[in-house]
């Protein structure tokens, strides 16, 4: 094999990671010729396991060349390792090469992988409380459960979505978000710090779904809280019809409630709405943001808060900022208000200032005198 004539050599790196180099190359077509065999080799091998069984073997690996990408060594491997992952994220089984520009705007995805799996191992997540009030009176109906991660090199929660993409991890988040908030929920429950009927508003991955195992766990942890949950389905992953099914199912049988997020947005539409026929529908701020301004945005809300009247469902605006949106939203219909005019996310479960039930209990009173 060339591999052995141009004197590469491969070397394990760690777990199932191994590098390979190609000293000595006379030009890329031949380097590509030679992992081209290497590769063929590896991917039609079969391992043998118990009980007679044959594995196919499957590989992700990634390409940085010298000198165009970098003369250093430690660059080069940090960028092989960079298109392995990528090719990851998209395909499994795939050989790429290191991308400069993709390494621009995603490179903090392998620098920042190790700190990213302690938070995972360790736990090092706190979820902050964001109060939802009725639109009636400004009386807490419930929190929404909000990540926020403990390490400062990983700052948001997109961040920690897009590391576990990255790692196909996003399991392991939504096991963390859904016994994480729970845990603060009930603790913040036991201590009579939120109101006893409040509900926890929990949001879920729609691409992932805890095990029966979990499951069970859960249950023996939280029972009797179960059904104050309202599970929020986003679609920030492409859904999943028969995890979506399994979770409603279980939701629904422990007595709590399923909503659908960012209703509005471009992720949530009309078919998923009709699908799951949820408890509560949860409006985007980007359909909420000068509502009382645009006339498209009101006459969307209205013929949705016509059909949620009709079928039960209670509609929740989340991302209110101003008593005006407040004011066209109430007038509109909409049953429950969420935003930074009612309370901004905090690991203390905020209370609502007298203010501000005063004001929504005026505001409700008045346009419905109307």
């Amino acid at each position: 094999m060339r591999f052995e004539v141009y004197g590469g050599f491969s070397a394990r790196r760690s777990g199932d990671e191994f590098y390979t180099l190609l000293p000595g190359m006379p030009d890329k077509n031949e380097a590509r010729q030679v992992l081209r065999e290497m590769w063929n080799l590896i991917t039609t091998s079969m391992l043998d396991v118990p009980g007679g069984q044959k594995v196919r073997v499957r590989v992700s690996g990634g390409i940085a060349w010298y000198p165009e990408d970098s003369r250093s060594f430690e660059d080069l491997l940090r960028y092989a390792d960079f298109a392995m992952y990528s090719g990851k994220r998209s395909r499994k089984g795939v050989l790429l090469d290191f991308s400069p520009s993709l390494y621009a705007d995603e490179g903090f995805l392998l620098s920042g992988q190790e700190k990213f799996n302690q938070l995972l191992e360790e736990g090092l997540m706190n979820f902050a409380f964001q109060p939802i009030v009725r639109a009636c009176d400004g009386a807490v109906y419930g929190y929404e459960m909000l990540m926020r991660s403990q390490l400062p090199e990983i700052r948001s929660p997109l961040e920690i979505l897009r590391f576990a993409r990255a790692q196909g991890k996003l399991f392991m988040v939504e096991r963390l978000t859904w016994f994480g908030s729970m845990r603060a929920f009930c603790a913040a429950a036991d201590q009579g710090i939120i109101p006893e009927d409040a509900h926890v508003f929990i949001n879920s991955i729609a691409s992932e779904a805890l095990s029966e195992a979990d499951m069970e766990q859960f249950v023996g942890l939280f029972g009797s809280r179960i059904p104050r949950i309202v599970l929020e389905l986003t679609e920030s992953e492409p859904m999943n019809a028969a995890l979506t099914q399994r979770k409603r199912d279980f939701i629904q049988a422990q007595g709590g409630q399923i909503a659908i997020d960012d209703f509005g947005s471009g992720y949530s539409s009309e078919s998923v709405l009709f699908s799951i026929l949820p408890d509560i529908v949860k409006l985007d701020m980007s359909l909420v943001r000068n509502i009382h301004r645009e006339k498209g945005k009101q006459a969307v809300l209205r013929s949705l808060i016509r059909y949620a009247k009709k079928e039960g469902i209670q509609v929740l605006a989340e991302g209110v900022e101003t008593y005006d949106e407040l004011g066209a939203l109430v007038e509109l219909g909409v049953d429950l208000v969420q935003g930074y005019l009612i309370g901004k996310p905090s690991l203390e479960a905020p209370q609502i200032s007298q203010e501000t039930r005063a004001r929504l209990t005026q505001i409700y009173a008045q346009r419905h005198r109307r």
